[in-house]
């Protein structure tokens, strides 16, 4: 234990205490004792150490700090930084936490697309990135990645409400990447939903389609949970409709192992209701429906006409449809970590349409 004294018994003048807490600190760090990376003690346990008061500690480290020697984690600790390189900015690091494994999700176009689109925002930020995975990710914030210092977290993949509350509380900017966040005191970088799906409704009433249905994703990690994405598109759906003169919509659920028999599917044909124009979460479910058409011995779009969201880059040209720029939607992403940490901030893509070969005029009674 090192204890600060004054000459002649007098307690030391807090600037004089600051500085040697100070110094010895450098020396810790120089030494190796406390190694690039390692999170600083609470002020108080320092305070007893040193046997100084709390403020005379954080006089200390805001010296070491403003010298480069010490950064904010996003836990709002201090951590050490490389002594023999003050100037290399370990707090820039950009942390992308991936809640799908990069085993299963190599040659995926979207995701390919957008950590793509994350590298290249970073890149105009000139920040080192670090990739993280770890399924528990989708439930629980990993504090022991949080000790790190860091100047953001990019959060791709599916993630359950008990987790983002609390992402809202980490100290640094936090951004979900594809994910509108509508709902959750983060930054955000997804799908202009609401503009896409009225447009897409709009152009099927336009073609005289009264019945329409929309088929929703539902995803389950833990619980069931209807995807992000697909609950904005299904409250646009059903806006864009109300008021309608002899509109009707009606909404259905597609799950990840479903096939074109899932009943959320079926529901679509069944007689005396069926619907003429569907509106599909994803070219996924589109795929689906289209099976299930052609099984009943419907033909697309002469029966049934289909428009599904899909990827710019690598989305089926068959599929009428919006389509979206994932990449881009990533770059949007990384460039959202600059942003103070609140308020939270929305970045919407537009998107684009795709006539496709799936919309056509709605079939005479």
């Amino acid at each position: 234990m090192r204890t600060i004294r004054a000459r002649k018994g007098r307690p030391p003048a807090s600037n004089a205490a600051h500085r040697i807490v100070a110094a010895d600190l450098r020396r810790r760090m120089r030494s190796g004792e406390w190694p690039p990376g390692t999170v600083l003690p609470p002020w108080r346990a320092l305070a007893r150490h040193y046997r100084v008061s709390v403020r005379v500690i954080q006089h200390a480290a805001g010296a070491l700090k403003r010298d480069g020697l010490l950064a904010l984690t996003a836990q709002r600790r201090l951590a050490a930084r490389d002594w023999n390189s003050p100037g290399t900015a370990l707090e820039s690091r950009l942390l992308v936490l991936l809640t799908t494994s990069p085993r299963l999700s190599v040659g995926n176009p979207l995701l390919d697309d957008l950590l793509l689109g994350i590298l290249k925002g970073a890149g105009e930020r000139a920040v080192p990135v670090v990739f993280a995975y770890d399924d528990r990710l989708r439930a629980h914030v990993p504090a022991e990645l949080l000790e790190a210092p860091l100047s953001g977290v990019v959060i791709q993949g599916k993630i359950g409400a008990q987790a983002l509350r609390g992402w809202e509380k980490v100290a640094v900017p936090v951004v979900l990447a594809d994910h509108p966040g509508a709902a959750w005191k983060l930054h955000a970088s997804g799908v202009d939903n609401e503009g896409a799906t009225r447009e897409a409704v709009r152009r099927m009433l336009d073609l005289g389609h009264r019945r329409l249905a929309f088929v929703r994703r539902v995803h389950t990690h833990g619980v069931h949970e209807v995807e992000p994405d697909s609950r904005e598109r299904q409250q646009a759906f059903e806006a864009a409709l109300a008021g309608v003169p002899g509109a009707k919509g009606e909404v259905f659920s597609v799950f990840a192992n479903d096939t074109s028999e899932a009943a959320g599917i079926a529901g679509i044909f069944r007689r005396g209701a069926r619907s003429t124009a569907v509106l599909a979460a994803d070219e996924g479910a589109g795929a689906l429906i289209v099976q299930a058409a052609r099984d009943r011995g419907l033909t697309v779009p002469r029966d049934l006409s289909i428009v599904a969201f899909g990827q710019a880059r690598a989305g089926d040209p068959a599929f009428a449809g919006p389509r979206f720029d994932f990449r881009e939607i990533g770059r949007m992403a990384a460039r959202l970590t600059e942003a103070p940490r609140t308020p939270p901030r929305r970045a919407r893509h537009a998107g684009t349409w795709n006539d496709g070969r799936t919309l056509g005029p709605a079939p005479v009674a």
